[in-house]
């Protein structure tokens, strides 16, 4: 986590404001082409996050905590497993999450590539590779965009997913932005 919690409210009871998050990730199997659950971008009103659980929780919740709105919070996750009780749509997907590991509009993980008109680019979230992500939150229009490219390509103009939602009824202030991860076993 960050040290410093943030604001998101210029005032308390104000609608969140618009903000935008960029970051490199790259995640290194121990045993290629297998990997476990993922990782997430999250923002949390605590960084007490002893009560999670890794494997599919990704080590933000719990079976009990899951879908629970007092958790307050909003995630990008980079999952690398298919879990049905979360509705994954394939083993290699990015979505968000708003208190619950089940996603908003995930998308196979890729990119729309500007330099080909466009087109849609697989990415393999455990390639090895370097990546970045964006996510940006229009707080007028409450709308949600996460992108992503391989790392030194520009940020594409078209979004991997999108989605309206109004953080304000999700974010606390202060609230602690970071990063969590899976440790599940491979079997």
């Amino acid at each position: 986590f960050y040290p410093t919690p943030w604001r998101f409210r210029r005032s308390p009871g104000e609608a969140v404001q618009s903000f935008s998050v960029a970051f490199v990730f790259g995640m290194v199997p121990i045993y290629p082409g297998t990997c476990t659950d993922g990782m997430a971008f999250l923002i949390s009103p605590t960084k007490d996050f002893s009560g999670a659980q890794t494997s599919q929780y990704l080590g933000l919740l719990n079976k009990t905590s899951d879908r629970n709105s007092s958790n307050h919070i909003f995630a990008v996750e980079l999952d690398t497993s298919q879990n049905t009780e979360f509705n994954d749509i394939n083993d290699n997907h990015i979505g968000i999450d708003i208190n619950s590991l089940t996603s908003f509009q995930p998308q196979s993980a890729g990119f729309y590539d500007d330099n080909k008109n466009g087109m849609f680019s697989n990415l393999s979230l455990i390639s090895s590779r370097e990546m970045q992500v964006w996510v940006d939150y229009n707080g007028e229009t409450t709308q949600i965009n996460v992108t992503m490219a391989p790392l030194k390509v520009a940020k594409p103009s078209r979004p991997l997913l999108s989605a309206t939602y109004n953080l304000s009824t999700v974010l606390e202030d202060p609230s602690y932005i970071g990063f969590s991860a899976s440790t599940g076993p491979i079997n």
